[in-house]
């Protein structure tokens, strides 16, 4: 019988994609959503939306994210089974992207492939694309809204509309960066 900690390891593992050590990874990862997510108050401020229409247009968008995994499990299976020699090379650079990864029962750092890299980019954007189709259901399932009124206090409204849209942007700009890498940077 396996024991907890390896469990937990491969049950985890599609988050993997956030312990990449790079040192420009926390700008596709945080800094760029996180801005995304400030230029969308903005508007949403200038708009003068209510947390109301916000909240419905979050459960809208999770609707849509919830078609995403099929697309991204594709994406992945294909990486997973690219018949290209080239994206089996270690990543280039003066400091490639490393992760630890679990060699039996050690942790060991180990440098990127394209291959690794773009199966563990396509891996979190399936998760994540899960977490946030279940997050969107949170508002009807737990009853936010009522006659376009809140039946939350503000500050959970404010918690939840964080939540749902830090990590939409992050599956956005992720998404991005991986159809980059696709079409371009896997080339050369």
């Amino acid at each position: 019988m396996k024991n907890f900690r390896v469990i937990r390891y491969q049950v985890t593992r599609p988050l993997s994609y956030l312990a990449i050590d790079h040192e420009d990874k926390y700008l596709y990862d945080w800094v760029f959503p996180l801005l995304v997510l400030a230029l969308a108050s903005g508007l949403v401020h200038f708009f003068d939306a209510d947390l109301v229409n916000l909240i419905k247009y979050s459960s809208g968008l999770a609707s849509f994210v919830s078609g995403l995994p099929g697309f991204f499990i594709a994406a992945l299976a294909a990486v997973a089974t690219f018949n290209r020699k080239d994206i089996d090379r270690d990543m280039a650079g003066e400091n490639p992207p490393t992760v630890e990864t679990l060699v039996g029962d050690r942790k060991v750092k180990v440098v990127l492939t394209r291959r690794r890299f773009l199966c563990m980019l396509f891996s979190y954007l399936t998760a994540l694309s899960i977490v946030l189709s279940v997050i969107g259901l949170t508002p009807v399932a737990f009853d936010f809204l009522s006659d376009g009124e809140l039946n939350i206090s503000f500050l959970s409204a404010i918690f939840y509309l964080f939540s749902f849209f830090i990590l939409f942007f992050q599956l956005v700009v992720s998404t991005l960066y991986g159809l980059y890498y696709l079409g371009d940077r896997v080339h050369y």
